[in-house]
């Protein structure tokens, strides 16, 4: 059996995936980690894991935060953000394209 086939890391000797191996195959990050990948900070992550609003993992004490889960949650927060910009944005022209309607300055001239 060779390196590679022992889920050793080449480099390190240590398993792949732990918290000390710092290359793409890390799925599951500590709080640091977590927070630098997420571009905030310890404290915000963890009030965020508090509050059960980011995806999150507990082995006795250990908090992880699987890689796959935070870019899921990543993808879908930014789709939340472009729907509510976007419900935002159609109230605002809806009510204000409505309001045109009611004063009579939009009106429909195709037919004359």
């Amino acid at each position: 059996m060779n390196r590679s086939d022992s889920g050793v890391g080449a480099s390190r000797g240590k398993p792949m995936g732990t918290a000390g191996d710092h290359d793409a195959a890390v799925i599951n990050l500590d709080e640091r980690q977590a927070a630098k990948f997420l571009g905030i900070g310890a404290r915000t992550l963890w009030q965020m894991r508090k509050d059960g609003s980011v995806p999150h993992v507990k082995f006795g004490k250990s908090v992880r935060y699987p890689k796959p889960l935070l870019i899921k949650w990543l993808m879908e927060q930014a789709t939340a953000g472009r729907e509510e910009t976007a419900s935002r944005s159609n109230v605002g022209t809806t009510a204000s394209t409505a309001s045109r309607v009611e004063s009579g300055e939009l009106v429909n001239n195709s037919g004359n």
